[in-house]
This record gives structure tokens, C-alpha cells and sequence, in this order.
């Protein structure tokens, strides 16, 4: 199908303004852990089957002038290490959201976590530091991992879904 439409496809491979206030970030760093849950997940490549290295992960930031909304996707850089890209790629705009999924997700599917609660517990904390507003997470976040989110964040912590519609 990709094949069909070229033209509308537009590879990124650096930082990004796609149209005025919207940014996209290709430049994610490793100061944190990455999810483990990352160690089940498989690329094909011309060597063969390979661990994904999410390379090609991006980093959505909403920037006006109150500040900034950072969108992560699955966040499997880890969601500290792609809210420092957008922090480090806007010094001292103040992030006013992060939305995305957190990949805390573990085995059995949304049933369980990959990280302690404890784990959990720090990332939240680490969140709340660094973003002054709402903090809203999704799928594969896990029902565990949000409910441990939740217990840190309270009602700081939202969720959404397929349909759901997001006002910042």
C-alpha cells in the first residue's frame, strides 16, 4: 500500500517542525531505563530476527505559549528519557501535559507489569516533577500499571481510549 502513495510519506530523521507549534523529536537520549518489557519485542532486518532498538521512535511536542504537551506513542525509549528530548529541545518551556502509553505492560497482556510497583512508584514521581499539568496515559500502560500511577498521581492521572477525546 505504501508503495501506491509515495508522495505522501515523508521519512523523519531529525528534529522536525511539521507544521507551526508541532515538532517532532528524533533525538531521544538514555539517561533512564528503557522499558523491559522492550526484551520481547523483535524486528526483522537483513541479518535476521533481531531485539527492536526503537531507533525510529518519535517524540510529538505541542508547543505554544503557555508551554509545552509532549506526546510519547508506547514510549519504548522510556517516557523520562522522551520527556527530557522535548525538555532539552525547548529549555525552560514548562510542560503543561504528557500523553501517551508508558509500556509497563508485561506477560500475560494487560494483566500484569514488567516493573515493580516501587518501579512504578518513581516513575510517577519523576513525571510530577517535570510536568505541571495532567499526565495521561493509555494502552499500554496496563491496567496494573496505571492503577500504581494512580496511586502516586491521584487524579492528576487520566486515561483514554480508542474514541476518547483529550482537552488540555
Amino acid at each position: 500500500m505504501f508503495d501506491r502513495y509515495p508522495s505522501r510519506l515523508v521519512e523523519i530523521t531529525a528534529r522536525t517542525e511539521i507544521v507551526p507549534g508541532f515538532t517532532l523529536l528524533t533525538d531521544i537520549g538514555r539517561r533512564h531505563p528503557r522499558p523491559p518489557g522492550n526484551r520481547r519485542l523483535w524486528v526483522e532486518t537483513e541479518d535476521g530476527v533481531v531485539r527492536d532498538s526503537f531507533e525510529h521512535e518519535l517524540v510529538m511536542v505541542v508547543k505554544d505559549d503557555a508551554g509545552m504537551v509532549v506526546f510519547t506513542g508506547c514510549s519504548h525509549s522510556g517516557v523520562l528519557n522522551m520527556v527530557d528530548a522535548a525538555r532539552d529541545a525547548f529549555p525552560g518551556t514548562p510542560v503543561s501535559a504528557v500523553v501517551g502509553g508508558f509500556h509497563l505492560i508485561g506477560l500475560p497482556w494487560f494483566n500484569s507489569m514488567a516493573v515493580s510497583r516501587a518501579e512504578v512508584a518513581a516513575l510517577a514521581g519523576e513525571l510530577a516533577d517535570r510536568c505541571d499539568g495532567p499526565i495521561i496515559t493509555g494502552h499500554c500502560t496496563g491496567q496494573k500499571g496505571t492503577d500504581a500511577l494512580r496511586a502516586v498521581l491521584g487524579d492528576r492521572l487520566k486515561t483514554f481510549r480508542t474514541g476518547s477525546r483529550i482537552v488540555i
